[in-house]
This record gives C-alpha cells, sequence and structure tokens, in this order.
C-alpha cells in the first residue's frame, strides 16, 4: 500500500473544512493563502452554512436585553447550554439594540434612537465585528443638511436585513420619515455589503404618512426580497427585491394562527437570570 505524505486537497477543503466550527475555520485561515482564498469563498460559505443547519451542528439563540446581547450556545443540542455575554461596539448614542435580520450564520444588530448604528458579526465568532459606517450625509442632503442630532426626535424609521442571491450581496434597507414636516414624505437607504456604501432609494408609494411607517414590522426575506408587514388600515406585504430595488405589494393571506409556548430559565455570570419564552408559530 502506497504511503502517501499529504492529504488531498478535496477532502482537505470538501470533508474536513465543512465539519469545522467558524472559529476553527478562522484558525485555518491563517496556514495559507490558498486555504484561506477557499474559506472565503461565497460558494464555501454557503456550503458550509446549509452542512451546519442539515445537522443542527451549533446552532445558538441570540437574546437582546435593553443595550446587552447574549449568546445561548448549543440551543437546539442534548449537552450543557451555555449563556455568554458579547462586548459590544461603544456607540455614541446607545439607547438600546435590536436584532435586524440575520442570514447565512451573519447578523445585523442596529443601536441608537433612530436606529443609525449598525454592526455584523456572526454568532460563533462574536468578537469580530463589522461596523457599518452611517449614511449621515444622504439624511442631510434628504433633510437640507439638517443634522443627526436634530433629526433624533422627529424621525421615525424602519430598517430590513436580507441577502440577494443573485449578487451575493448583503444588503440593508432603512426606510423613514421626518414627522414635523408640512408635507411628510418616506425618504429610503441601502447599505451594499460589496462596496461599503450607502445609496439612496425610491420611497415606497404605499406608505400613508406621517405616521404609518412605524407600524412596520420587518419579516424576513423570502424568494430575494424583503417583507415587511404592518401598515395602518391595509392588509398589505410590502416587498423590496434585494436584485433590482424596487418595491412592491402583495396581499396579506387570511391564516388562523396557533402558538406554544415553553420557557426556559438561565443564569448569567454575573447573577442576572434571564427568562426565554420560545414562541413557535404555526399556520393552519
Amino acid at each position: 500500500m502506497e504511503n502517501n505524505e499529504h492529504i488531498p486537497h478535496d477532502i482537505v477543503t470538501n470533508e474536513i473544512f465543512t465539519r469545522l466550527s467558524p472559529k476553527c475555520l478562522g484558525r485555518c485561515k491563517c496556514v495559507c493563502r490558498s486555504w484561506k482564498f477557499h474559506i472565503e469563498t461565497p460558494k464555501f460559505i454557503q456550503f458550509h452554512y446549509d452542512f451546519m443547519v442539515k445537522f443542527e451542528s451549533n446552532l445558538s439563540l441570540i437574546i437582546t436585553c435593553g443595550s446587552s446581547l447574549y449568546i445561548l450556545h448549543n440551543f437546539l443540542g442534548d449537552g450543557t447550554r451555555q449563556l455568554t455575554s458579547v462586548a459590544m461596539p461603544a456607540f455614541a448614542r446607545n439607547t438600546g439594540i435590536k436584532i435586524v435580520g440575520s442570514h447565512n450564520g451573519l447578523v445585523c444588530i442596529g443601536s441608537g434612537k433612530t436606529l443609525n448604528n449598525y454592526f455584523f458579526f456572526n454568532s460563533n465568532m462574536p468578537r469580530n465585528l463589522k461596523i457599518l459606517p452611517f449614511a449621515q450625509n444622504v439624511l442631510s442632503r434628504t433633510f437640507g443638511g439638517k443634522s443627526l442630532d436634530f433629526l433624533q426626535n422627529r424621525c421615525l424609521m424602519t430598517p430590513g436585513f436580507g441577502y440577494d442571491h443573485i449578487d451575493e450581496i448583503y444588503k440593508l434597507v432603512y426606510i423613514f420619515i421626518l414627522t414635523d414636516d408640512r408635507e411628510p414624505q418616506p425618504e429610503g437607504m441601502v447599505y451594499n455589503s460589496k462596496t461599503g456604501s450607502w445609496t439612496r432609494l425610491e420611497p415606497p408609494m404605499y406608505v400613508e404618512p406621517p405616521l404609518s411607517i412605524d407600524r412596520w414590522i420587518f419579516c424576513g426575506e423570502l424568494n430575494n426580497c424583503l417583507h415587511f408587514v404592518g401598515q395602518r388600515d391595509k392588509n398589505i406585504i410590502i416587498t423590496f427585491d434585494l436584485h433590482d430595488e424596487i418595491w412592491g405589494e402583495i396581499n396579506l393571506p387570511c391564516c388562523k394562527l396557533g402558538f406554544e409556548v415553553e420557557k426556559e430559565e438561565y443564569e448569567l455570570d454575573e447573577g442576572y437570570e434571564i427568562r426565554v419564552m420560545i414562541l413557535l408559530m404555526q399556520v393552519f
């Protein structure tokens, strides 16, 4: 039998890498350029994510409490569940945080009174944060050069986060409206993870100003579109095509919802107790 000194490249990349945790993959990227290049390709990232989800490996539950963020590891596993605290960026106007959305293991977090601070992170590697530059210049041009401080108590907004499967780009949509205008009109911006910049959007035509936008609820992504519900006095779903960056509208389906609630309690090292209510929704 021939004694091979090296493991075939295909076995390393297709069999071994897919079974490693994101933390271990981060270490493998430091071994050589070819490994780093392979691990960072969108194709491998998607393949690795699908593998982890298929076998329910290393799933986590993210919990927000005021301005704090916690991760419950091994959420669906049979072993020990560990609740850890995440070190948050020191935003100047941090008045609480909100989970905007997640895709492929990447989580988008918003912070600030008008959610004007954002960052991306992976729950398995929470120390590696990517802070997004906010489009202060776009807001200033939109509202006649007014500063963000002026807009703090006058701006209603709703964010949405998703992944453009066609161009393989993460996008963050930010819809806002200035309430003290005589004729308030909704505005929109979109952040592109590839270019790292914000651009203006044509506003949706389905918003009834001035107060309906604060009732929007971002529900997630489906068929390469973001979906928002909750507009006042209209049973509709607002959609945003992540590739073409255009708005749409579909009727809200009639359904009956059944709910089951499971409660578990966890304790932090500092002695604080968090009660997690897991809501399971079923459409009949």
